[in-house]
């Protein structure tokens, strides 16, 4: 590779404790390069930093990088914040103090953080600012351990706003569209909303397609705790109570299902699956047992009959979070109504977003599959780093 040439997308992945390292020579994508380094302790503490510093020298070093090397680099998404400022129409030379003042009101600590900010919507009545904001002592130590590990930074943004650049490049027609991104890679997600091309918010779900089994049915309690879930069971509670429905305690004709996944044996069977269905949890030293919760029967679904019926009864856990989203976000979508919802996962799960759309007049809204265009897996599995390659051409109110 020719090193004057070469781009590099840093990004910290707190989950997996890793450093990813990802390069591209010129612009051949036949030649990105991904490696990761792995570090030890809670991120972003002054020792992470510390380390932070050596594994970029390292990598300088080992590649022979020189003294002047430049990286944009890709922090996770829960270091940033990003909002909605409504303010009334009035002349432009208000607009700024007015802005201010809401401003003001909103962060009384706002001396603690970097904020950008983007006007994004201008109407009769009111006026809406997009909000982009990440602690000072964050960026501070990013920078400074990145000058020290001789490595200048270009820009610093965060993985959902990357994830949009790389559809940006891989289907143009997008780049100034509105839609919801589903992004979907083996254990963990992430819900991007873009208004006219730019990110506007996101959401992750801590998995990924490693629930679309084709003979098991998740229960997306087990998944992981949630207030949606917590506040979607009381409300069935109250409408069950309301039509003195028999809440699920037994098992009669209809399978109900008892642990994190129901298997198909079980639901032939109708019976309690063998498996192991407790989750432990661990704190203060005393073992928790987490255990499903159980829905009314007017809640219940068909029981799936074939291996992609199953994978479409766990990929409902994606729909329901997205229609989710959607119908609880109105700021986002007055900057941009979402056309559909662009959803990037391995072409092996493809079929299901047929069997999803036949429900599209119910849904309200179509799910596409993100094309690619016979991209390799190492910029499809990868978005958020790929998109940090153009962090100067798309979403810049975003960067740092």
């Amino acid at each position: 590779m020719n090193n004057k040439k070469l781009s590099i997308v840093v990004s910290v992945d707190p989950r997996q404790s890793i450093i990813n390292f990802y390069s591209m020579s010129g612009t051949s994508r036949a030649t990105i390069s991904h490696e990761t380094k792995k570090y030890t302790g809670a991120p972003f503490s002054e020792d992470f930093f510390a380390k932070f510093t050596q594994i970029l020298t390292d990598y300088s070093t080992s590649h022979s990088l020189g003294q002047s090397s430049k990286i944009n680099l890709v922090l996770p998404n829960y270091l940033f914040g990003t909002n909605t400022i409504s303010i009334p129409t009035m002349k432009k030379n208000n607009m700024s103090t007015a802005l201010s003042v809401a401003i003001d009101g909103l962060y009384p600590n706002k001396a603690d953080f970097r904020i950008n900010k983007i006007l994004s919507y201008n109407g009769k009545n009111h006026i809406t600012y997009s909000l982009t904001l990440i602690p000072q002592s964050i960026l501070s130590s990013v920078y400074t351990s990145c000058a020290t590990g001789k490595m200048m930074t270009q820009n610093i943004t965060f993985a959902a706003n990357t994830s949009v650049n790389a559809v940006s490049v891989l289907n143009p027609k997008l780049h100034n569209a509105s839609y919801l991104l589903l992004d979907i890679k083996k254990d963990v997600s992430q819900f991007v909303f873009v208004a006219k091309g730019r990110t506007v918010g996101y959401y992750d779900i801590p998995f990924g397609y490693n629930i679309l089994k084709n003979n098991k049915v998740a229960a997306e309690d087990m998944l992981f705790d949630h207030t949606v879930s917590a506040l979607a069971v009381l409300n069935a509670k109250e409408k069950a109570k309301a039509k003195q429905l028999t809440m699920l305690g037994g098992y009669d004709d209809t399978y109900e299902g008892d642990g994190e996944e129901a298997s198909a044996d079980a639901y032939a069977k109708k019976q309690p699956s063998t498996e192991e269905t407790e989750e432990e949890y661990s704190y203060s030293g005393t073992r928790l047992q987490k255990t499903p919760r159980k829905l009314p029967k007017f809640m219940l679904r068909p029981i799936p009959e074939t291996e992609e019926e199953f994978v479409y009864e766990n990929f409902r856990i994606f729909v329901k979070w997205a229609l989710t989203l959607l119908d609880g976000n109105e700021k986002f979508a007055e900057q941009g109504k979402p056309e559909a919802v662009y959803v990037n996962m391995p072409s092996d799960y493809g079929f299901v977003l047929n069997m999803v759309n036949a429900e599209k007049a119910e849904n309200g809204i179509e799910f596409i599959r993100l094309e690619n265009h016979g991209e390799k897996e190492i910029i499809t599995e990868h978005l958020e780093l790929f998109g940090g390659f153009y962090t100067k051409n798309y979403n810049t109110t975003n960067n740092f």
